[in-house]
């Protein structure tokens, strides 16, 4: 076992902590000490925590002789409400071993029980801004990335790795094969293996990227399995990134809305008034009622 990581108990307990110690010889301490901080959304508990604590997890992993396949999800609104419509989806929710915020949805639903998130980790300003690919290219982990179109795929490789002088990108795969078959997925995983990655990006979209992490985790040999919605495209420059002055505000979600009004209306307007009516409802001991 990992020194300072537990591994997720059957009942739920999906969620890892790194044990910061300067020795690598960590004394046992009890099952208590290893718990993060969580805020319970929807039945699901997110990490409560900070960029720097986060990436040191993640470093500590990736240090570490390799156990298991340890998987990272982001946590938002629109991602809540699908777990009430697709119970694979819910489980893979559920025994996630990393899950993270996103959103100022997931905020408003912490405050609602008088909680707080310390901070918004989603996966565009830890993953493709921030400072996760900068250790792996000064520590030679290997990263695969999976998913997009390839012309898309391969501006965005281009792009990290101007961004990330250094960054070894072993492998790359477009995510335009058969998710849900072993016939096309079984290969990318034999690819994924073959490449020695020590992270696989998979940028599919949710739920189909923690559907397939789900269904092949245990068949993978990377230490860290991140599903990170569209980022490929983001990266690519296909998609455009809020400014700063709208992340800031907290008002992403107002930007992509109208740059895809007819796509997104519905998950954003619908969608979100859904999810906080569903916060509002567990709050009161009422989330099956919805």
């Amino acid at each position: 076992m990992l020194p300072g990581l537990v591994r997720p108990s059957p009942e739920g307990a999906s969620l890892l902590i790194l044990l910061l110690m300067p020795s690598t010889a960590i004394a046992p301490v009890s099952v208590q000490h290893h718990l993060p901080d969580t805020i319970d959304i929807l039945g699901v508990p997110v990490v409560n925590s900070t960029s720097p604590v986060v990436n040191a997890l993640f470093e500590h992993i990736l240090d570490a002789p390799f156990e298991r396949c340890y998987t990272v999800y982001f946590l938002n609104a629109h991602g809540a409400n699908l777990s009430f419509e697709d119970k694979a989806f819910a489980k893979a929710l559920q025994e996630c071993d990393i899950m993270l915020n996103d959103g100022v949805g997931v905020d408003m639903a912490a405050w609602m029980q008088g909680k707080r998130f310390a901070e918004n980790l989603n996966g565009s300003d830890l993953i493709d801004e921030g400072e996760f690919l900068h250790i792996c290219a000064r520590k030679g982990h290997g990263v695969f990335i999976l998913g997009a179109k390839q012309e898309v795929l391969d501006k965005a490789v281009d792009n990290y790795e101007a961004e990330y002088p250094g960054l070894k990108v072993v492998g790359r795969h477009h995510g335009y094969f058969n998710h849900y078959g072993d016939d096309e997925s079984l290969p990318v995983v034999e690819a994924i293996n073959a490449s020695g990655a020590d992270v696989l990006l998979v940028g599919f979209g949710n739920p189909r990227q923690e559907h397939w992490i789900q269904a092949y985790r245990d068949k993978l040999r990377c230490k860290l399995a991140i599903g990170f919605g569209g980022s490929i495209d983001q990266v690519a420059k296909v998609v455009p990134r809020a400014p700063k002055f709208w992340v800031n505000l907290r008002l992403e979600w107002l930007f992509r809305l109208f740059q895809e009004p007819q796509r997104l209306w519905r998950r954003y307007l619908i969608g979100n008034t859904v999810f906080l009516t569903r916060a509002l409802f567990r709050r009161k001991g009422m989330v099956g009622k919805l």
